[in-house]
């Protein structure tokens, strides 16, 4: 039997007499054959396989866009491959290179920022299409339109919890968070000054180098033994507002 015909039987193509096609068939259950991924993808220049890589793995914000993805790019027959860069742009543009190498389809990406900028731009992803999430292009130093992005409005969101925390209390509210000069935490700063200034309040902020319940809790924990406490926090990451409530 040719190598033509037990071609055509594997990749259902070409047309084959159902004899031939079965016998190909029960040599491929008999010997466990498994066709290989990368061989094909090398031969249809696509390899049904998107990269998704994330800045860091802490709760369940990220895990949730995976699986967003995943369940979306499933039905369709692409496999997903997590990357986390565990707040390390090192470790950032070794992952997309990683991904360039395997050729993925398309790499959706939630960068790093304010850890000296690694552009995507900069890894070898070619044709590759890319998608950021839940940061704009910007926030690497890229410009608007270099990327498609899906993102949250944070501004306008955290001016409304700022807004909803200062109809709740007649004292001050304070903002707790990381340093950030761009990206979403940056935006959320925004949004808090934002609704202090339409209230007419003073802002309080605390912020910290990184972010983590411990730099929350002793952020807080400065906040608090004052004279005048905040009656109320708006804390800009889950980690520090998980150390405003310890």
């Amino acid at each position: 039997m040719s190598k033509t015909a037990v071609s055509f039987v594997l990749n259902g193509t070409g047309s084959i007499g159902e004899e031939t096609r079965q016998r190909v068939l029960d040599a491929a259950r008999e010997l466990n054959y498994q066709p290989s991924m990368v061989a094909r993808g090398l031969r249809m220049r696509r390899t049904g396989t998107v990269g998704v890589l994330v800045p860091d793995l802490f709760g369940p914000f990220f895990f949730a866009i995976f699986a967003g993805v995943e369940a979306t790019l499933a039905p369709k027959g692409y496999m997903c491959f997590l990357g986390n860069a565990n707040e390390d742009p090192s470790r950032q543009e070794s992952v997309l290179r990683n991904l360039a190498g395997w050729r993925v389809d398309g790499v959706i990406l939630a960068p790093l920022v304010d850890h000296g900028r690694t552009r995507p731009d900069a890894v070898p992803l070619d044709s590759t299409r890319v998608v950021f999430v839940d940061r704009e292009p910007e926030a690497v130093g890229l410009p608007a339109d270099s990327y498609p992005s899906v993102c949250s409005n944070n501004l306008d969101a955290a001016r409304e919890a700022t807004l909803h925390l200062l109809h709740c209390t007649q004292g001050p509210v304070a903002f707790i968070g990381p340093e950030a000069s761009t990206g979403p935490i940056s935006l959320r700063a925004l949004g808090y000054r934002q609704a202090m200034e339409e209230a007419g309040r003073p802002a309080m902020e605390a912020v910290g180098h990184g972010d983590s319940r411990d730099i929350g809790h002793a952020l807080a924990t400065g906040l608090l033994d004052r004279s005048g406490p905040p009656p109320a926090f708006f804390a800009a990451t889950n980690p520090c507002g998980l150390g405003v409530y310890s």
